[in-house]
C-alpha cells in the first residue's frame, strides 16, 4: 500500500559531453565511472580516458582519472567495493584492471576470440568469463588460475552482428557462492544455468520455461533470480519471472498488463535495490519502479525525461542507500533521485483515506468504514495514464492525482464508489513531468516543486463540475532551492501557509497569499536529516493572530528514515531527541504516535512535548510521560481515524507479512472522549460509555474530565447534568453499574451525586433500568441498611426479585456477614431471614438467634441487636429508653465504651424524656457528668474536668482541678458564698501556688482576695517584680517604710548577685575558649606533621564505654544483624563522647556545644533578668548600680559574641560535620 515519494531530485543543468559509445558503472558514494573516447584520432590512434561524476553536485563535472590506449572498445565495466578495483572488458578480448589508489590500467587476461561478457564475484576471489566462441571460464583472482572451463553453446550459431552483450549475461549472487549465466538454447530459446563457486553446475531452468531476453539479475537478500519470460500460449507481451536457486519458477507478473504493446516497452535491464524491495525495469525511454505488496507487484513510479525523443543511456541503484538511483539519458543529462516508501494517507470526508498507486490503477480504502487488506483497496479506479502522485485534503471528500501525461484528475468518494469528478491539464507538459511533491493547501490553490522553484496553480471555481475540462495556468513561480513542501493547517482547516524544507536543512514558513514577503526561518537542521517533517500546535489558537503566534505554538517533528532518528523542535529555542530507532510517525488529535524497531508503539501528548521543550529552554530536563504498548516487530503506522463508533482506530501494517492490523490505543480513545464531552452537538453518553466499556477505560478518568469541564466554565455541562444525561442515554444498566463500581475514594462526592440522580430516576415511571446502578451506588457508599430499608427491597412484593437484588448487593459486600449484619441492623427479622437465605447461611446457625430475638420486647431486642453488632451508641439509646434499666448499669455501659458526649446528647432528646420521668433523667445526667469528670481528670484535661464537676454539683473537685490546671481564677466562681469557706479555699490555693513557686499568681491572690499586702510584697519580690511590690506600699500607711527597709535592700542584693554571676559566666567563657584554642592548635600541628590520627584516641575509653555503669540495652536482629540501642543509652553515650574532659578526642566539639548552650542561656534567661533589674534600679534612683550592671552585661555579650564568631567561623565549621548542619547564631 505504500507509494514512492521523492525526497530530493537533481537534473544537470546542461548535457554532459558524452558520445554514444560511453560505458558506465556505479561506484562507491554514488560516483559514476564512464569510459569516453576522444575525438582527436581514429582507430588505434584514438586515446581513451577514465572519468567520474560527483554524487552530490548541482553541476556534474568530469574528473579525469587516467589516459591509456588499453581503454579502446570497452563494452562492460564492474566496480568491486571491498578492493576499490575497477574491472573492464574490451571487444578485442582484453580483461583489464584499474586500481583507484594506483591510477594505472593493467591487463590481466586476453581471449583470442574476444569476450562476450564477464562478472567478478563480490568478494573478488573469482571472475567468470564467457568468450565470443561460447566458452565459460572460471578464473581465480588475482592469480588468474583456471578453476573450470565449459563450452556453453556452439560458436557457429553466434550472430556477430548482434553484438557481444546482447547474447549472454553473467551475474554472481551477493554471497559469492553461486553465479548464473543466461545463454542461447536450441530447445527453449534461452536458458539459465546456475554454477557454484567451484564451477559445478548446480541447476538450470526447465524445458517448459521460455526466456525471451538475455536480462537476468539476482536479488540481493532473497536468493531469487529475475528474468524475462514468454507468456503462456495465446497471450501477447512478456512476463517478469522469478526463479529459485534450483531453477524452478517461483512467481511472475506482467509489466504491461492492460496496455497496448509498443516496441518502447522492450526491457533493457532489470535491477534490484540493495534492500530487495524495489525492482527497476529499465526500458528504452523510461524506468519503471515496481514494489511488491503481499506478493502482488505494483508500478509505483515512472521516470522519463521526454517520452518521444530522450532515451535511457544508463541506470543504477546506489550501493548503500536503497532508495537512491542514478540515470544518464541519451541526451547527456545526468540525474539522481532520492525516494522514500511512504503511505499516501490523509483525512477526507471524516475518514482516513489511503490510496495505493499501481501505474494507472488506484486502490483506495476509507478506514472509517472498512479495512481492506493489501495490496488492493476497498475502491478501485483507473485513469488514462500512470499516476505519479496522490494528494488528499480534509476539505475534499476524495483525492487529487497527478499523471505523467500532464493531467490533474479530481476523484470523488461518494461512499459507495470512486468517480472522476474533474480533469484539469497544465499547459506545459514538460513542466508537469519534472515536478514533484504536490501539495493542496486550500480548495483553490495547488503547488509543487519544479527544478528549484515552487510553482503555484489556481484551481477553477467550478471544481465540482465534471463536464468542463479546465486548463490550469501558473499563477506564481517562487525561486526556492528546496526538497519538500507541506501544508501547515490546524484542526484540518484550509490554509495558505506551507512548510518548506531546503536542501541546506532550513525549515521555512511561507504564506502563499503574500509570496512577495520573505519566508520565515523556523529552525535549521543538518541537511541529511528529517526528510519527514510533521508539526503539532500546543495551546489554544488566538483569534486574528498572525503567523508569529502560529510559529510560537508550533512544535516541529523531524524523522529521518535512514538513521531512524526522531527529534522535536520548538523553533530555534530548544530541541529534544525522542527516539533513535523510530520506524514511522503519525499525528492524531494533539498526539504524536511513533513505532520503534523493537516493536513498540509510543504515544506522547503535545502538552508533554511542550513541557519537555520548555524545560530544555531553561537548561533543565523534564521526563516525557508517554504511553507504550507492544506491537509486532516490523509494524509501521499507516493512518489513524475515527471509526463509525467514534473510536480512534490506528491502522498498522506489519511489513514482514504485509497484513493490516487495527488497534485502539487507550490514550487516543481517552482523547476522543474528552473531545466529545466538550462538543455539545456530538456529545452522546451512550457512545462514550460504550467506548469506555469496550476498551476497559477507568471511569475515574471520565469523572476527572467532567469536573475539569465544570471548573473551566467554557461549557454549560455540569457533573449533575452529565449524570442525568448519562442515566437517560445509556440503556444498558451494566455500563452504569461498571461506572459506579470503578469509582475510587477521590470521587465520593460524585458518587453521592450519582446516588441522588439515580434515586430520582428510579422513582420515575421509566426508572426501572436504574435500580441496579442505584443498588450498586448505595453498596459502594456502604449504605446497606438504608438500601435494605428502601422500597426496592422491603417494598418489593415479588420475593424472587428481592432475592436477586440481595444477591446483587452481596457482590459489593466485603464478606457475607457484612450484608447479614446490615439486615439484622434494620431490626426486621423477616428481612434478615431472607438475606441469610440468599447468602446461603446455615439455618442451624441463624434461625435460633432470630427466634430468641422475636420473644424479646421491642426495646430490649433493639439493644441486644445493637450490642451484638457493636453499635454502642444505638445500644445506649435503647438502654436509656428502657425504663427498667438502672442508673448504675447505664453508667457502667457508658464508662466501658466511653460514650459520655453521646450519652449526654441523647438524654436531651424527647424519646428519653418520654420513656423516663424527669427526676430519673436528672439523676442519670448527674451521674454521667460526675463519671465524665473523673475520666477527664485521669487523662489530664483538668480544665474540662472542673467544668464537668461543677455541672455534677461537685464544687470541691471542680476547684481542685482548676488550681491543678493552672487556672485558679476560674475556680473562684465555684466557691460557696460562706465567708469562712472562702478563706479556707483561698489559703489552700495559696499553699498550692507556693509549692509550685508561682510567685506572681500567689502575689495577685494575696493582693486581690486576701488583702494581705505585706505577704503580697514578699511574693512580688520573689518574682523579681520590684515595681509591683513598691506599688503595694501606697495602699497601706503601715507599709510605707518597707520600700527603704525591705524592697531596696533586696534589689541591691539581687544586683550584686547578678554582677557576681556575670563575672563567673565571663570567667567560664574565657577558660573554655582558651582550652578550645589549645586543642585546635594541637590538632593543626598533628595535621601538618602527617600523623593526624596518631594521638591518643583511647584516653577516654572509660567515658565512652556503654557498659561502665549501666547495662547495655542493645538487641541484635537475627534477620539483619543490626544492633539497636535504647534512647536513654544513646543520650548517655553522646554525653560521654563529647566530654569536656581534657584530652578527650572530641574535646573541641564538646567545648563548642557547651559554649553554645551557655550563650543561649545568657540571652534567654539572664538578659531579661538584667533588663528588669536595671529598670527597677533606675526607678529607685540607683543610677550608678544600674549603669554598672548594664555596662558589665554589655561587655560580657560583646566578648562572648567574638568568641562565638571565632568558634563558628567558616574555617572551623567544617570540622564539626559530625554534628550535622550547624548555623551561626
Amino acid at each position: 500500500m505504500r507509494n514512492l515519494q521523492i525526497l530530493r531530485k537533481f537534473i544537470s543543468g546542461s548535457p554532459l559531453p558524452l558520445p554514444n559509445s560511453s560505458v558506465f558503472c556505479i561506484g562507491e558514494n554514488g560516483y559514476l565511472f564512464d569510459v569516453i573516447g576522444l575525438e582527436s584520432g581514429e582507430g588505434d590512434n584514438c586515446e581513451h580516458f577514465l572519468s567520474n561524476l560527483a554524487r552530490v553536485s548541482e553541476f556534474a563535472h568530469i574528473e579525469e582519472l587516467v589516459k591509456s590506449n588499453f581503454l579502446q572498445d570497452i563494452f562492460h565495466m564492474q566496480f568491486i567495493s571491498n578492493t576499490g578495483c575497477l574491472y573492464l572488458g574490451t571487444k578485442r578480448g582484453q580483461f583489464l584492471q584499474f586500481y583507484l589508489h594506483v591510477g594505472d590500467v593493467e591487463e590481466l587476461f586476453q581471449s583470442e576470440t574476444g569476450l562476450a561478457t564477464f562478472a567478478v564475484s563480490p568478494d573478488s576471489r573469482f571472475v567468470s568469463i564467457v568468450t565470443r566462441s561460447g566458452i565459460l571460464l572460471l578464473l581465480s583472482l588475482p592469480n588468474l588460475e583456471l578453476v573450470f572451463e565449459e563450452v556453453l553453446f556452439d560458436s557457429k550459431q553466434w550472430d556477430n552482428s548482434s553484438g557481444a552483450t546482447s547474447a549472454v549475461q553473467l551475474c554472481w549472487r551477493h554471497d559469492s557462492q553461486y553465479f548464473v549465466v543466461n545463454i542461447p538454447d536450441e530447445k527453449t530459446g534461452r536458458r539459465l544455468k546456475i554454477y557454484d563457486e567451484r564451477g559445478m553446475l548446480f541447476s538450470s531452468t526447465e524445458d517448459s520455461t521460455h526466456l525471451v531476453s538475455d536480462v537476468v539479475t539476482w536479488q540481493p537478500s532473497g536468493g531469487l533470480l529475475a528474468a524475462i519470460e514468454k507468456p503462456p500460449t495465446g497471450k501477447d507481451g512478456f512476463l517478469i519471472s522469478f526463479f529459485e536457486l534450483n531453477g524452478l519458477k517461483r512467481s511472475s507478473f506482467n509489466p504491461i498488463e492492460g496496455k497496448k504493446i509498443d516496441k518502447l516497452d522492450d526491457i533493457v535491464s532489470l535491477s534490484w535495490n540493495s534492500s530487495s524491495d524495489l525492482l527497476a525495469v529499465t526500458k528504452l525511454k523510461a524506468v519503471e519502479l515496481w514494489h511488491r505488496s503481499n506478493y502482488a507487484w505494483m508500478c509505483k513510479y515512472v521516470i522519463q525525461r521526454n517520452y518521444s525523443t530522450d532515451g535511457i543511456k544508463f541506470f543504477a541503484w546506489d550501493r548503500e542507500n536503497p532508495y537512491k538511483l542514478y540515470i544518464v539519458f541519451e541526451s547527456g543529462y545526468y540525474s539522481f533521485y532520492d525516494f522514500n516508501l511512504t503511505y499516501s494517507s490523509g483525512y477526507s470526508g471524516g475518514s482516513a483515506l489511503t490510496v495505493s498507486i499501481n501505474g494507472a490503477n488506484l486502490y483506495c480504502t476509507p478506514f472509517r468504514d472498512n479495512s481492506a487488506p493489501p495490496p488492493y483497496g476497498f475502491f478501485q479506479i483507473s485513469v488514462e495514464s500512470a499516476v505519479k502522485e496522490v494528494v488528499i485534503s480534509s476539505f475534499w471528500d476524495g483525492f487529487l492525482c497527478i499523471s505523467f501525461t500532464g493531467n490533474i484528475i479530481l476523484v470523488k468518494n461518494s461512499g459507495t464508489e470512486l468517480s472522476v469528478c474533474k480533469k484539469m491539464i497544465i499547459e506545459n507538459e514538460a513542466q508537469l513531468r519534472s515536478s514533484y511533491n504536490w501539495t493542496w493547501p486550500n480548495i483553490r490553490t495547488l503547488c509543487c516543486i519544479n527544478e528549484n522553484r515552487i510553482l503555484v496553480f489556481q484551481l477553477p471555481e467550478d471544481i465540482a463540475d465534471a463536464s468542463a475540462l479546465s486548463l490550469l495556468s501558473q499563477t506564481q513561480s517562487i525561486p526556492m532551492n528546496c526538497s519538500s513542501i507541506s501544508v501547515v493547517r490546524e484542526k484540518n482547516l484550509e490554509s495558505d501557509n506551507i512548510l518548506i524544507r531546503k536542501h541546506g536543512g532550513s525549515i521555512l514558513l511561507l504564506n502563499l497569499q503574500y509570496p512577495q514577503n520573505p519566508p520565515k526561518v523556523i529552525f535549521k537542521v543538518p541537511s541529511h536529516c528529517f526528510h519527514n517533517i510533521k508539526y503539532l500546535f500546543f495551546g489554544a489558537p488566538v483569534m486574528d493572530a498572525g503567523d508569529d503566534d502560529e510559529l510560537n505554538r508550533m512544535i516541529i517533528i523531524g524523522h529521518d528514515h535512514a538513521t531512524r532518528k526522531l527529534e522535536i523542535f520548538l523553533g530555534t529555542k530548544a530541541s529534544l531527541k525522542l527516539a533513535a530507532d523510530c520506524t514511522s510517525t503519525a499525528i492524531f488529535d494533539d498526539n504524536l504516535l511513533f513505532t520503534t524497531i523493537q516493536g513498540t508503539l509510543e504515544i506522547v501528548h503535545v502538552s508533554e512535548l511542550e513541557k519537555a521543550l520548555t524545560a530544555s529552554t531553561n537548561g533543565t530536563r523534564a521526563k516525557v510521560e508517554q504511553y507504550s504498548r507492544k506491537v509486532e516487530k516490523g509494524s509501521v503506522i499507516l493512518t489513524c481515524c475515527l471509526n463509525q463508533l467514534m473510536e480512534p482506530t490506528l491502522v498498522i501494517q506489519v511489513l514482514p507479512r504485509g497484513n493490516i492490523e487495527t488497534i485502539h490505543p487507550r490514550p487516543l480513545v481517552i482523547a476522543s472522549i474528552k473531545t466529545l464531552l466538550r462538543h455539545e452537538e456530538k456529545r452522546s453518553f451512550s457512545v462514550i460509555m460504550g467506548a469506555m466499556r469496550r476498551h476497559r477505560i477507568d471511569s475515574n478518568i471520565l469523572l476527572d474530565e467532567l469536573k475539569l469541564i465544570e471548573k473551566e466554565g467554557t461549557s454549560n455541562l455540569t457533573v449533575a447534568q452529565a449524570f442525568r444525561s448519562m442515566v437517560e442515554d445509556v440503556k444498558d444498566s451494566n455500563i452504569l453499574v461498571l461506572l459506579v463500581t470503578e469509582v475510587n475514594s477521590n470521587h465520593l462526592d460524585s458518587l453521592i451525586l450519582m446516588k441522588s440522580v439515580l434515586k430520582d430516576y428510579t422513582e420515575s415511571p421509566s426508572g426501572k433500568n436504574g435500580i441496579q446502578p442505584y443498588l450498586a451506588t448505595m453498596a459502594k457508599l456502604g449504605l446497606y441498611e438504608e438500601i435494605l430499608n428502601s422500597q426496592h427491597i422491603i417494598g418489593e412484593e415479588d420475593r424472587e426479585v428481592v432475592k436477586s437484588r440481595v444477591k446483587f448487593l452481596s457482590f459489593y459486600a466485603d464478606n457475607a456477614d457484612t450484608l447479614y449484619e446490615a439486615a439484622l441492623g434494620t431490626y426486621d427479622l423477616s428481612l434478615t431471614a431472607i438475606v441469610a437465605d440468599c447468602l446461603n447461611k446455615d439455618p442451624k446457625e441463624y434461625l435460633p438467634i432470630l427466634n430468641n430475638l422475636r420473644v424479646l420486647p421491642s426495646v430490649k431486642r433493639c439493644f441486644v441487636i445493637d450490642n451484638s453488632l457493636k453499635r454502642w451508641v444505638k445500644g445506649l439509646r435503647s438502654l436509656l429508653e428502657d425504663s427498667s434499666v438502672q442508673v448504675e448499669e447505664i453508667v457502667k455501659y457508658v464508662e466501658k465504651h466511653r460514650l459520655f458526649p453521646d450519652a449526654l446528647s441523647i438524654l436531651a432528646e424527647n424519646s428519653v424524656s418520654s420513656a423516663r420521668d424527669e427526676a430519673d433523667v436528672i439523676l442519670i445526667q448527674k451521674a454521667l457528668q460526675n463519671s465524665y469528670g473523673q475520666y477527664l481528670e485521669q487523662h489530664g484535661k483538668l480544665h474540662e474536668a472542673s467544668i464537668m464537676y461543677k455541672r455534677a454539683g461537685c464544687s470541691g473537685k471542680a476547684i481542685e482541678c482548676s488550681v491543678r490546671g493552672g487556672c485558679w481564677e476560674s475556680a473562684l466562681p465555684f466557691i460557696e458564698d460562706n465567708e469562712e469557706n472562702k478563706l479556707k479555699v483561698y489559703h489552700d490555693i495559696l499553699s498550692t501556688l507556693q509549692h509550685k513557686q508561682e510567685w506572681t499568681s500567689a502575689a495577685r491572690l494575696c493582693e486581690l482576695y486576701l488583702a494581705d499586702y505585706r505577704q503580697a510584697i514578699e511574693f512580688w519580690i520573689q518574682a523579681r517584680k520590684w515595681i509591683s511590690a513598691h506599688a503595694l506600699t501606697t495602699k497601706d500607711p503601715n507599709l510605707k517604710d518597707m520600700t527603704s527597709s525591705f524592697i531596696k535592700p533586696k534589689l541591691v542584693e539581687h544586683e550584686a548577685f547578678l554582677e557576681e554571676n556575670l563575672k563567673n559566666v565571663l570567667q567560664s567563657f574565657r577558660h573554655h575558649i582558651f582550652r578550645f584554642r589549645t586543642v585546635r592548635l594541637r590538632k593543626e600541628a598533628k595535621k601538618l606533621a602527617g600523623n593526624e590520627e596518631a594521638g591518643d584516641n583511647f584516653s577516654d575509653t572509660d567515658s565512652v564505654s556503654s557498659t561502665s555503669s549501666v547495662r547495655s540495652s542493645t538487641a541484635s536482629s537475627a534477620q539483619t544483624g543490626k544492633t539497636y540501642r535504647s534512647g536513654k543509652n544513646k543520650r548517655k553515650l553522646e554525653r560521654k563522647l563529647y566530654s569536656l574532659k581534657e584530652g578527650s578526642r572530641y574535646e573541641d566539639v564538646a567545648i563548642a556545644i557547651h559554649l553554645w548552650e551557655a550563650f543561649t542561656r545568657l540571652h534567654q534567661e539572664m538578659k531579661p533578668d538584667v533588663a528588669q533589674t536595671s529598670e527597677s534600679l533606675w526607678r529607685f534612683e540607683l543610677d550608678q548600680l544600674a549603669l554598672r550592671l548594664t555596662s558589665q552585661f554589655d561587655e560580657l555579650v560583646s566578648e562572648v559574641d567574638n568568641y562565638t564568631k571565632e568558634i563558628w567561623s567558616s574555617s572551623t565549621a567544617e570540622d564539626f560535620t559530625i554534628l550535622g548542619d550547624l548555623n551561626t547564631p
